[in-house]
């Protein structure tokens, strides 16, 4: 997503220009903390990274590659397919849907491609993942997949990383429905908020209609 800075404290040389680095939301906080002359050593370790050399001389960013999403409900939840995306430099891939071992009764980690039979799903997905070069690509016409298999398979495994303990794991994602966050969630047999599923719901303040619940 296209996105700009306005700052007095850019230097000259930058002001106006243009950079193609990867930056995500989760950079802000450790740049304007660092800029307001804090730190987070005190914090957990942050998924983001001070921008602020980079911003500020126009050189490389420190991010080299971001999760989009992982979600393995291939079937329901709220975000909708392609459900595993993660860019690395310049590539981009995805799978339609991608199992987690231990979550929404998934038995191993791995991305899961679209059903043959769909009519729902671009047909690439039936391939299995996808695979784009954004510098040459930006409309994403030409998967790569079968071209670059060793750049697949590390792509993927680092997939698999972020669901890993390792990369800090993962649960099941909000649905709109019982058991919202799966049978083990603490409110799974709760009614739905009586003003429906919006993107408020089944969050707070419906747990506030059931006292032994907070």
């Amino acid at each position: 997503m296209p996105g700009f800075v306005h700052s007095p404290l850019l230097p000259a040389a930058v002001k106006g220009t243009t950079s193609h680095e990867l930056y995500h939301i989760t950079d802000w906080l450790p740049t304007i903390l660092g800029l307001a002359g804090g730190d987070t050593s005190k914090n957990f370790a942050l998924d983001g990274h001070n921008l602020w050399p980079s911003l500020s001389t126009g050189t490389k960013s420190p991010r080299t590659e971001m999760l989009y999403n992982i979600n393995p409900l291939c079937s329901a939840g709220q975000a909708g397919a392609p459900k595993a995306t993660l860019r690395m430099g310049n590539f981009k891939i995805m799978s339609w849907c991608y199992e987690v071992a231990g979550i929404a009764g998934g038995n191993i980690t791995r991305p899961v491609a679209c059903p043959i039979d769909s009519e729902d799903c671009d047909p690439e997905f039936k391939k299995g993942p996808v695979l784009y070069n954004l510098a040459e690509d930006i409309s994403e016409t030409t998967n790569l997949a079968a071209k670059e298999p060793q750049l697949v398979e590390k792509m993927l495994a680092r997939l698999a990383w972020y669901v890993s303990t390792e990369g800090g794991g993962m649960v099941e994602p909000q649905q709109w429905t019982p058991p919202y966050q799966g049978p083990n969630y603490f409110c799974k047999d709760c009614p739905l908020h009586p003003n429906g599923t919006g993107p408020g719901s089944p969050w707070l303040p419906w747990l506030d209609d059931y006292p032994d619940t907070k």
